[in-house]
C-alpha cells in the first residue's frame, strides 16, 4: 500500500460550514466567526462561559454564541426596544454558522448561533440581592415596578407563544412534546398538565392542577434577568431568549425573591419592605389601560390563583426526566403558598401563619 494512501485521512462527509445571516445592522461590520474565535481565546474578553459564551468583541459590542442559542432572543429584545423605554441590549445582528465539525451530543448540535449587542455592563440581581440593604431592594424593585409595567402594556398578541406565532420557550413546557402555540389558556393548561403528570405519573399533579387553573387571564409578555449597577439602579433587562406571552399573573410567582427571604429555616418580610411590594401591586394595576385594569379589578382572585400557580411551578424543575424540587424550595413552598396579593388580604399581613 502506498503510504501516502495509508497516512491520509478519510473524506468528512460534514459539508463546508456556510454563514446564514438573519439581521445585520446597517452600518454594522458583521464579524466572521474566525474573528470571534480569536477574540475568544482571550480570557479576559469571556463575559460569561457556561453552556453559551457572551465574548466582548469591542467596550461596547459583545456577541452571545452558542448551539441552543434561538434567534427569538434577538426578536424579543428588538421588539421590547421598539415598543417600549426597557431598557435592553440594542441587537446589531444574528447570524447561524455551520455545519461544524464536530460532536452533537457533546455540543448539542453542529450549528451555532451568534447575536451581536451592546455590552450593558452591571451584576445580575439574583447575584447581588442577599447582599443588600431594605433600601436598597426597594430601589430596585420601584424601578422594576415601572419597566414591567411597560412590558404588560404591550398589546396582547392574542395567543400562548413566543413573537410571531412560535412555540412556548418557557421551561416550563421544556419537556412537552406540544410547545403551542396555543390559541386559548385550556389549551395550554392541557400541556402543562400533561408535561408534569407525564414526570410524575404516580403523584396526584393532574388532579391539583386541574382544580386551581383558570383559563381567563389576560396573555402577556415576560421577561427575565435583570442587572444592577453599584448604586443599585437597573442597567438592563437581559436572557430574552425565554420570554413569551404567559397568563397575567404567573410570571409572578417570582415575587417572593423580592417580598422577603429564607433564612434560619423561616421566611419572613421586613415590615420596610411590606410597604414596597404593595407600592409594586398598586403602581402596577395604576399604570394598566382603564379597559385592561377594569377587567382585572372585577376578579383578583384569578390574579391570586395565577400567582399560586407560578409560585408552585418555580419551586419545580425537570433533570433527566425526572421532577426535582431543591431543598429549600421544599421547606419555603407551604409558606410561599399562603401568599396573598394585597387586593385580596386587605390590611393583613402577606403570609397566613
Amino acid at each position: 500500500m502506498d503510504s501516502a494512501t495509508a497516512l491520509s485521512s478519510p473524506p468528512s462527509s460534514i459539508p463546508e460550514p456556510q454563514l446564514n445571516v438573519h439581521y445585520s445592522a446597517p452600518g454594522f461590520c458583521l464579524p466572521h466567526p474566525d474573528t470571534v474565535s480569536e477574540f475568544r481565546r482571550d480570557k479576559s474578553n469571556l463575559v460569561f462561559c457556561h453552556g453559551v459564551a457572551i465574548v466582548k468583541i469591542s467596550p461596547e459590542v459583545v456577541v452571545k454564541i452558542g448551539p441552543h442559542i434561538n434567534f427569538i432572543e434577538a426578536k424579543n429584545m428588538t421588539y421590547v426596544a421598539e415598543n417600549t423605554g426597557v431598557p435592553v441590549p440594542k441587537v446589531f445582528a444574528c447570524y447561524t454558522y455551520g455545519p461544524i465539525d464536530r460532536d452533537p451530543d457533546d455540543y448539542r448540535g453542529v450549528y451555532d448561533t451568534y447575536i451581536f449587542m451592546t455590552y450593558i455592563t452591571g451584576e445580575t440581581l439574583q447575584v447581588a440581592w442577599d447582599g443588600l440593604d431594605v433600601s436598597a431592594k426597594c430601589q430596585i424593585t420601584r424601578q422594576l415596578t415601572t419597566y414591567i409595567q411597560e412590558i404588560r402594556n404591550l398589546e396582547s398578541a392574542g395567543y400562548i407563544g413566543s413573537l410571531e406565532h412560535g412555540h412556548v420557550t418557557d421551561h416550563s413546557l421544556s419537556t412537552s412534546d406540544d410547545k403551542g402555540p396555543f390559541n386559548s389558556e385550556r389549551d395550554f393548561n392541557t400541556a402543562l398538565v400533561e408535561v408534569y403528570q407525564k414526570n410524575a405519573p404516580k403523584r396526584h399533579i393532574k388532579a391539583f392542577f386541574n382544580g386551581m387553573l383558570p383559563e381567563s387571564h389576560r396573555i402577556l409578555f415576560a421577561h427575565v434577568n435583570v442587572l444592577i449597577d453599584e448604586d443599585c439602579n437597573v442597567t438592563g433587562l437581559i436572557d430574552w431568549e425565554l420570554s413569551t406571552p404567559l397568563p397575567f399573573g404567573v410570571g409572578f410567582g417570582r415575587i417572593h425573591t423580592y417580598a422577603g427571604e429564607y433564612t434560619g429555616g423561616e421566611f419572613w418580610v421586613p415590615d420596610e419592605f411590606e410597604d414596597a411590594k404593595r407600592g409594586f401591586w398598586h403602581e402596577l394595576f395604576d399604570g394598566m389601560p382603564a379597559d385592561t385594569r377594569d377587567k382585572l379589578e372585577q376578579d383578583f382572585a384569578l390574579i391570586q390563583d395565577a400567582v399560586i400557580l407560578g409560585t408552585f411551578l418555580d419551586c419545580f424543575c425537570f433533570e433527566d426526566g425526572e421532577v426535582i424540587v431543591g431543598a429549600v424550595s421544599k421547606k419555603a413552598i407551604p409558606k410561599l403558598l399562603t401568599y396573598r396579593i394585597p387586593f385580596v388580604r386587605g390590611d393583613e399581613p402577606p403570609y397566613r401563619d
